[in-house]
């Protein structure tokens, strides 16, 4: 009697059957006794990451209360294992930085020797809570271009020697002069005022009257 084999269809379904007698049971242990992941309890809040200004702390839980096991959840589902919050120990030193320069004045003076200026502040930001302050100047200062000269107001110079006495007896007068050079009136200056000469009385000796003569 020929020894009739069996179809590759009924192997297949027989390899099946084997593996799931083979693997049920195993599952169905697993899924019985499955446990649920929970939470310990939260930790202390960590210190600050920064020693100034705002930063952030934290704390964790860990998944051991108890650890899941089998086919139970893990604890992600009841929410995240590490928590954080804003904290600030003390503000952090602000050091202070020029704000911009301010426009050029105008000209104090309206000739060549006149200047304009401008000026900053250290206040962008001004030092705070212990920062350094702005290093560098607050104000500049700039010549004047293309302005006519100033005027020079004239000055006298010294007094000359006086004059001889314009008699040889009697009285008679005698002067000085001075001189408007020093500096002399230039580009619309004043003018020295007051006088150029000075004139003064003399007087060297006295006359003799007049018809005395001496006969010989």
């Amino acid at each position: 009697m020929p020894v009739v084999l069996p179809s590759n269809k009924v192997l297949v379904a027989a390899f099946c059957i084997v593996l799931f007698l083979l693997i049920a049971p195993q599952f169905f242990l697993k899924r019985l006794h499955s446990v649920d992941g929970g939470y310990s309890e939260w930790s202390q809040w960590s210190a600050c990451l920064k020693d100034c200004g705002h930063s952030l702390q934290g704390r964790y839980r860990n998944c051991t209360n108890p650890k899941p096991s089998g086919f139970g959840a893990d604890c992600a589902v009841l929410g995240s294992h590490i928590a954080t919050k804003p904290c600030k120990l003390k503000e952090c030193p602000v050091d202070g930085r020029f704000g911009p320069w301010t426009d050029w004045s105008e000209c104090d003076k309206p000739c060549k020797d006149g200047k304009r200026k401008r000026t900053r502040k250290c206040d962008k930001p001004a030092p705070a809570f212990g920062g350094l302050i702005c290093i560098g100047p607050i104000e500049e200062l700039q010549p004047c271009v293309h302005l006519r000269p100033c005027p020079i107001d004239g000055g006298f110079s010294d007094w000359g020697l006086y004059s001889a006495c314009s008699v040889t007896c009697g009285t008679g007068h005698k002067t000085r002069t001075r001189e408007c050079n020093k500096p002399v009136p230039q580009f619309g200056g004043k003018n020295c005022v007051g006088n150029l000469q000075e004139l003064v009385d003399c007087k060297e000796k006295d006359c003799a009257p007049k018809g005395n003569s001496t006969k010989t």
